[in-house]
């Protein structure tokens, strides 16, 4: 079997968390996989020694050019790499490389990596309307998306890949802080303006807390966002930047948060969950309530619901009990997405396109 992953690029995101888990584990089974890619671009993932990597990107300064040589390549990478299934990460990428694919002879899967309710821009939605219906099959991350779908002719629901995480350490041994880990400069879309607002509230009364949020920021998210809070508030939170070893904040901080507006199937939850991390989430419209079991294995909130966040955080950092109680829990549903269980799918999809 030959598999060609393509996406953007390989720096830090969930999707390409996700292409890097997959190609690894495709690897294990034996089958031959190549990912096409921004070669430019740093590569922020572990990916095994056995994958192919090719580059799609052409550096042309004209935008028209980029995607003319972008189809291109991808059309000379599916002739010379010869795959049984193109596997492509991202709207528009899925759309370019249906169009690169016509007429050659290999199945092409459209993975979704955000909400499918979630509109695009006017010229994107046409193009997935004419174009996603070429697809051999389109993968949505959540039962709510395959509901909201009116054609299921080609869809089908395919969660992302979690690693579980097989480290035991002690909860009580972790620091009072509360993490966010994200892209910081999508603001409305991670609801970020919605964290300071409540963390502005809740700081006051839990002074040895903190708020440490990961991810990439511009000068103006952070001027912005700093904005939002008073100075003494200020204080207590802490922009660290892009990092690796975000798993090693996990391991060392009790609470984690997710304020999304929307969300596909948000792996940086998932990963807290896995390390055993106390999590509380707005009930976006998909994908936190398929991770978290409310009450059980952490607090989910109506979305957007500022008051009632604050409420529960507040409870949360008052009670140690709670918040081992939600972290000694927090496998429950996500062992229904542990990477195994999801490459078992992917296999089941191949033998039914073949």
């Amino acid at each position: 079997m030959r598999i060609l992953l393509i996406i953007g690029n390989l720096e830090a995101g969930g999707a390409q968390r996700v292409v890097s888990t997959l190609s690894n584990n495709f690897i294990e089974r034996g089958y031959s996989v190549a990912i096409a890619t921004n070669m430019s671009k740093r590569i922020q993932f572990t990916i095994d020694k056995k994958v192919e990597l090719y580059n799609i990107y052409d550096k042309s300064e004209n935008y028209f050019l980029r995607k003319y040589f972008l189809i291109k390549n991808i059309r000379n990478k599916i002739y010379s790499f010869k795959p049984n299934f193109v596997i492509s990460h991202i709207r528009q990428i899925n759309i370019y490389s249906i169009i690169a694919s016509i007429g050659i002879k290999t199945k092409v899967i459209c993975c979704e990596h955000t909400s499918i309710q979630r509109k695009h821009g006017a010229i994107e939605e046409i193009f997935k309307k004419i174009f996603y219906q070429f697809a051999d099959s389109i993968t949505v991350l959540t039962r709510s998306d395959l509901k909201f779908i009116e054609s299921k002719k080609n869809y089908i629901r395919m969660p992302n890949p979690v690693i579980p995480n097989k480290s035991h350490y002690q909860f009580n041994n972790r620091e009072n802080i509360i993490l966010f880990a994200g892209r910081v400069d999508a603001i409305h879309n991670k609801g970020l303006d919605l964290l300071m607002n409540i963390w502005e509230k809740v700081s006051p009364e839990f002074p040895d807390w903190k708020l440490h949020l990961i991810g990439p920021y511009s000068k103006d998210s952070f001027k912005y966002l700093y904005s939002l809070l008073s100075e003494k508030v200020k204080k207590s939170v802490f922009f660290l930047g892009h990092k690796v070893n975000v798993t090693d904040y996990m391991k060392n901080s009790k609470v984690y948060i997710s304020t999304s507006r929307v969300e596909g199937f948000p792996m940086v939850l998932s990963e807290a969950l896995s390390n055993k991390m106390c999590c509380l989430s707005f009930d976006c419209v998909t994908g936190p309530n398929e991770l978290i079991k409310n009450r059980v294995s952490g607090v989910l909130v109506p979305a957007e619901d500022k008051r009632r966040m604050i409420k529960e955080l507040k409870i949360i950092l008052g009670d140690i009990n709670l918040q081992t109680y939600y972290s000694e829990n927090s496998h429950i549903k996500l062992k229904n997405f542990y990477v195994k269980k999801v490459m078992n799918r992917w296999d089941i999809l191949f033998k039914k396109l073949l």
